[in-house]
């Protein structure tokens, strides 16, 4: 499967799997700023090399995703009545 992948590059059936992963390898780091210290800066350097002019047309993936903040998420839902709450 991966030997495919490889001689056909086509990603983009990939994107939401790549994006996703990427998410949550950020908010991994965001929660454990201690750990993935050399493989976060090598995933940054990826995706900066990913969405540049010259390599994307070549992969046909997009990586970039919007960040879902709690608060989008709530206004997403009519929920921002939540964070007035004195429970929170």
């Amino acid at each position: 499967a991966g030997q495919g992948l490889l001689d056909n590059n086509d990603y983009s059936q990939y994107d939401g799997f790549f994006r996703q992963m990427f998410e949550i390898a950020r908010r991994h780091k965001i929660m454990n700023p201690e750990k993935m210290r050399t493989e976060y800066g090598k995933l940054i350097y990826f995706l900066q090399d990913v969405v540049s002019p010259t390599i994307r047309p070549l992969l046909s993936l997009s990586c970039q995703k919007e960040i879902l903040t709690v608060y989008r998420f709530l206004e997403e839902r009519d929920g921002l009545g939540m964070l007035d709450s004195e429970h929170i």
